[in-house]
C-alpha cells in the first residue's frame, strides 16, 4: 500500500476546511428562507382564519403577495399590522 504525502494531506485537510465553511455559509440563509416560508404559511393561514370569522361581521382582509409575506416577515405584530392598516383604509 503506498502512503499519502504530506502536500496531498494538507490539500485534503483544506478541502475539508473549506468545504466545512461553505456548509455553514448556506445554513444561515436556507434557515432564514425556511422560517419566512413558514411564518408566511401560517400569516396565510391567520388570514383565512380572520377573513372566514370575518365574513359574519362583514370585514375583509385582502390575501394577496404583500398581506401574506407583511405577516410572514413581521409575525404577529405583521398580522397586527394588516388588520389595522385594513380597518383604516
Amino acid at each position: 500500500m503506498g502512503s499519502i504525502s504530506l502536500p496531498t494531506l494538507v490539500a485534503y485537510g483544506i478541502a475539508v476546511i473549506l468545504l466545512l465553511f461553505i456548509i455553514s455559509a448556506f445554513k444561515t440563509p436556507v434557515r432564514i428562507i425556511g422560517k419566512i416560508v413558514l411564518n408566511s404559511l401560517l400569516g396565510l393561514i391567520a388570514l383565512v382564519i380572520v377573513n372566514s370569522l370575518g365574513n359574519f361581521f362583514s370585514f375583509h382582509i385582502p390575501i394577496n403577495l404583500y398581506t401574506v409575506f407583511t405577516t410572514g416577515i413581521l409575525g404577529i405584530p405583521g398580522f397586527v399590522l394588516v388588520i389595522i392598516l385594513t380597518h383604516l383604509f
